[in-house]
């Protein structure tokens, strides 16, 4: 191995054990809560609170034009509590991990013969069609308008292959887009009911 490869190594080690924090900030997170917690932990938090519809309203001035303040409750346990809902929606929306409970896996399910093709977009009695004889079945209205900035989700998707015949990735992939919505609002649910009353 090169001494090169051996610096590239030593360095990449100590650049990812390096916390983002401010020394400040990781002082008031250990007295608060008198334990350590990791940079992931404490980022899985900021990340369910971030998808806290009552957050979001709470703040939204702040989130739409500021840096907003983050609220740290006063418990552990609700701080673990918390942080793990983080983390759950983490993986699904990094990795786009398919949620295993059985009422998900009906979400979402390409029904219709047809081509595939993807001629106009629109949504009625829970079914997302992209054209007169084909749909995606069992889609709520709350996930078929989840936005992420200022566009629904499964209807940008589409859009962008309008005139498109999906392949069977693609239909894949909106299937797999929409369970994880539904999970994404189940857990932004969740993390409300935990934080309403410290808000």
């Amino acid at each position: 191995m090169s001494e090169f490869t051996l610096f590239s190594v030593e360095m990449e080690k100590k650049f990812l054990q390096k916390e983002n924090f401010s020394p400040e900030f990781r002082k008031f997170m250990d007295q608060k809560y008198q334990k350590h917690f990791s940079p992931e932990e404490i980022f899985a938090y900021i990340y369910a609170i971030l998808h806290s519809p009552t957050y979001r309203e709470e703040y939204f001035e702040e989130l739409q034009n500021d840096f907003p303040s983050i609220p740290f409750v006063d418990e552990v346990v609700d701080f673990q509590g918390l942080a793990k809902l983080g983390s759950e929606l983490m993986q699904k929306h990094l990795f786009l991990e398919m949620p295993q409970e059985k009422k998900y896996q009906q979400i979402g399910i390409f029904e219709g013969e047809g081509e595939n093709k993807v001629l106009k977009v629109k949504f009625r009695n829970e079914k997302c069609y992209i054209n007169e004889n084909q749909y995606f079945s069992n889609i709520s209205k709350e996930i078929f308008e989840f936005k992420i900035g200022n566009y629904f989700v499964i209807e940008k998707f589409l859009k962008e292959r309008k005139n498109s015949c999906l392949s069977q990735k693609e239909v894949e992939k909106v299937s797999q887009i929409t369970q994880i919505l539904a999970f994404t609002i189940d857990k932004m649910q969740e993390i409300d009911t935990k934080i309403q009353h410290f808000l």
